[in-house]
């Protein structure tokens, strides 16, 4: 279940209680110079197509603005980390909010809207010098490296996972970490698998571990080199694993009453971010850093979820929606209706990504908190706009034969 559908399945639920090829030498380098510059990459999932290499004449990708040399590169905001940037403390326009290709053409990327085979994709990570960690939509599987130079689109997966037959991959969390993509396997009601395989094709893909008696979808969250998640099941908490060479997971010391919150690599004292028995403090840990940042809700806020730059809270008897800052100062009241607007933090609490009603119809949303600025784009099919892990890309239709990704990591 993606987060967003938890998100709605949890507001539900309380709101029914309250009422009753070989690369060359430049791609390696290029994603090690993107992972220094975005500090949280990210993790998994996915498996289950046909494991070939397909080779074309070739893919355009054009960057709808030209990167000048004395530009930092993509991926960062020069010296300053995104989670250092303060909330502005207004809320956007969105009903007069243009497309993000318009809004930020810097960090849009145009790419065909069909891999070489024909099928449709998603793209889950930009990794630079037009190389993207994508996954087929008709049949989610392991991920692909997709170049669009030259048109090659490497499967990251084994033959096991390929075919009418593979087992079901989780579609909440493929990604990137160092060198390595990583994908989880679902098999059963209760085992994940977690896969690792090299950007490169230098290795095998590999079973790293198996998570046991999972009741619920394991919230995730990454730093440079580990990938942590919690558990509620037999073993209850908070664990973490190198990748791609860790032995075997390890509990988190002090991390009992901590759980990710799909925002790397932050965890919070609320599981999934929302507050557990009605508790409206807590505590936000980054697991890169160790930085600790307290949150507390504002008086009249019933329920609440906290980032790294603000909360989003609301009422229980009318479900009015609030923003604040952490310590409970700077409450600005939502005017959305009810079921209109959801948020959910990205690159490192930098950015809110939501789905939004307006007049105009169904949009998805980006929200720079920092600067103020917001673009969207209208909901007109299924899987038209989608996301990728911990929504660090946004995806939409260019055209009947091409697509645009924004890279939120290059937004300046």
């Amino acid at each position: 279940m993606t987060t967003h559908l938890e998100d709605e399945l949890v507001q539900t639920l309380a709101g029914a209680a309250n009422h009753a090829p070989e690369p060359d030498g430049e791609f390696v380098d290029g994603v090690r110079r993107r992972q220094r510059s975005r500090r949280h990459r990210r993790v998994a999932v996915l498996a289950g197509c046909a494991a070939v290499l397909m080779v074309v004449s070739g893919i355009a990708v054009t960057k709808l603005a030209p990167q000048s040399s004395d530009v930092a590169p993509v991926g960062g905001r020069g010296a300053l980390p995104v989670r250092d940037a303060p909330w502005s403390g207004t809320v956007p326009d969105f009903a007069k909010a243009e497309t993000p290709d318009k809004v930020w053409p810097e960090a849009v990327h145009k790419l065909p809207a069909r891999l070489p085979g024909g099928g449709a994709y998603r793209v889950y990570e930009v990794l630079g010098d037009d190389i993207y960690l994508v996954q087929q939509l008709a049949k989610p599987g392991a991920p692909s490296v997709l170049n669009a130079r030259t048109g090659d689109v490497r499967f990251l997966g084994d033959k096991s996972q390929a075919g009418p037959l593979a087992p079901e991959v989780a579609d909440w969390a493929t990604t990137v970490i160092g060198d390595n993509a990583v994908w989880f396997i679902h098999e059963g009601s209760d085992v994940f698998q977690i896969w690792t395989a090299p950007l490169d094709g230098s290795g095998d893909p590999r079973r790293i571990t198996t998570l046991v008696d999972v009741y619920w979808q394991p919230s995730i969250t990454l730093t440079g080199s580990e990938i942590y998640w919690y558990l509620d099941s037999t073993e209850r908490g908070l664990f973490r694993l190198a990748v791609p060479d860790g032995d075997s997971p390890e509990a988190v010391a002090g991390g009992e009453t901590y759980a990710p919150i799909d925002l790397s690599p932050w965890a919070s004292t609320s599981r999934n971010g929302f507050t557990e028995d009605l508790s409206l403090e807590g505590t936000l840990w980054n697991l890169e850093t160790g930085e600790r940042r307290p949150w507390r809700a504002a008086p009249d806020i019933d329920e609440i979820r906290c980032f790294p730059l603000l909360c989003w809270g609301w009422t229980r008897p009318g479900r009015e929606q609030f923003l604040q800052s952490l310590d409970g100062s700077r409450v600005v009241e939502l005017t959305f209706p009810r079921g209109g607007f959801d948020l959910t933090p990205a690159v490192d609490g930098g950015f809110g990504v939501g789905f939004i009603k307006t007049q105009h119809g169904d949009h998805r949303y980006v929200w720079d908190f920092a600067t103020g600025k917001a673009a969207t784009v209208k909901i007109t099919g299924q899987d038209e706009v989608v996301g990728g892990f911990q929504e660090s890309t946004l995806q939409w239709p260019a055209s009947d034969t091409e697509i645009y990704v924004l890279d939120l990591a290059a937004i300046r």
